[in-house]
């Protein structure tokens, strides 16, 4: 929708989705729209929660979450306007510029990169619109940055960092596609292609790092585990391998029931009728419920 509340025809639309975790590579493949009569773009095989879009509509745009589902599909509805723009320069530790760095909203729609200077500006940031930008280069760490509303200027300093190739091999010594790597410190995951080859990108020097592999088989109801211990010194790690084995099944456990009483901090009185959930993977059938009287 424009500012007026009517559909935005016309508007080009890009949407990337996260498939594993908060970011796979500093910039995800988009896929690109175009609004219809009604304003309306659609997008198939998004992740819930995980997708972002940015909007472009002659002078008007924005970037957005897509937060929502609907009966199983993704669905964000969304207010375009004049928006601002966020500036500012990318620099090394020795306060030189960052020429060809990539700024990216939300880790991975492209937004720009930075000129001979280090300079860089980002249009059509709406209030409360999702506003997290990452900044890579090869040679440095992958940064994120989150401005407040309020905000037109970000400064960005990069620090030294690496990227870091490996391959995930499994218990017959052949690669494993599609496993699912966790970066411990890093809150990111990357997956391996159909060559079980991955990249992790922009590790600090001076790291250590564990790497941890994944992978459930449907067919065989196998699940593969692996793990890599990395210290990145001050010059570019080797290619990793992983070798992945059959983790044991874990035993069954007995289903139980948790009791407990709610009470005020302040007066220790009873609190009534305060909701709370109870989930187990184990046991879907878990039921939220309320304190009583």
């Amino acid at each position: 929708l424009d500012e007026s509340g009517k559909p935005a025809a016309g508007a080009t639309v890009r949407c990337v989705s996260w498939h594993s975790g908060p970011r796979t590579t500093p910039l995800q493949p988009d896929e690109i729209s175009t609004t219809d009569a009604e304003g309306v773009a659609i997008f198939h095989y998004k992740c819930l929660r995980q997708s972002f879009v940015r909007v472009s509509h002659g002078k008007l745009g924005g970037w957005f979450r897509v937060q929502e589902d609907k009966d199983g599909a993704s669905v964000g509805t969304f207010t375009i306007g004049l928006g601002r723009t966020v500036r500012g320069v990318v620099q090394d530790e020795n306060g030189k510029p960052v020429a060809g760095a990539l700024v990216s909203a939300d880790g991975c729609l492209p937004a720009t990169e930075t000129d001979a200077n280090g300079n860089y500006a980002v249009p059509n940031i709406g209030i409360g619109s999702s506003n997290s930008f990452g900044f890579y280069k090869p040679g440095y760490v992958w940064t994120t940055e989150r401005p407040r509303d309020d905000m037109k200027s970000v400064d960005v300093i990069l620090k030294k960092g690496f990227d870091i190739d490996g391959k995930v091999i499994g218990p017959n010594e052949q690669p494993v596609p599609e496993a699912i790597i966790y970066v411990s410190g890093q809150n990111e995951s990357v997956q391996t292609d159909k060559d079980g080859a991955f990249r992790v990108f922009g590790v600090a020097a001076g790291t250590q790092l564990r790497l941890n592999a994944n992978l459930y088989r449907k067919q065989s109801q196998e699940s593969l585990f692996g793990t890599a211990e990395i210290a990145v010194g001050d010059t570019a790690p080797g290619p990793v391998t992983i070798a992945m084995a059959v983790r044991p099944p874990a035993p069954p456990r007995e289903p139980r029931t948790i009791r407990g009483k709610v009470v005020r901090a302040d007066t220790g009185k009873p609190v009534t009728a305060q909701m709370f959930m109870g989930h187990s993977t184990d046991y879907p059938e878990s039921n939220p419920g309320a304190t009583d009287q």
